[in-house]
């Protein structure tokens, strides 16, 4: 499970307060770290982060980035995933916050 310090440090876009200022009042910003606090309060941890690479230094914080979670509680999801197969499911969340993307 990636703490808080190594989300940062892996992915610092995850914790960007606002777009880019080259996209449009149209833009709909959707901010990534409240949504990784809502997916641990729900039993789900990040696992693994990723960020999309930008040449210019002041984009880097707008970057389109990925987070990999997984069951914290396995035995929890357990009872959930038995039509599964005993697979686990994993949820991965892609966000950028400027127009244009970078592969991750």
């Amino acid at each position: 499970m990636l703490s808080d310090f190594e989300l940062r440090r892996a992915a610092p876009s995850v914790f960007a307060e606002a777009p880019a200022p080259t996209v449009s009042k149209q833009y709909t910003y959707i901010a990534t770290f409240p949504i990784v606090e809502q997916l641990r309060g729900m039993g789900l941890a990040p696992v693994a982060a990723r960020e999309g690479r930008k040449r210019a230094p002041d984009g880097r914080q707008y970057a389109l980035h990925e987070i990999r979670f997984s069951p914290v509680d396995r035995p929890a999801w357990e009872n959930k995933t038995r039509e599964l197969g005993q697979l686990t499911p994993q949820v991965l969340l892609r966000n950028s916050h400027e127009i244009g993307r970078a592969h991750v």
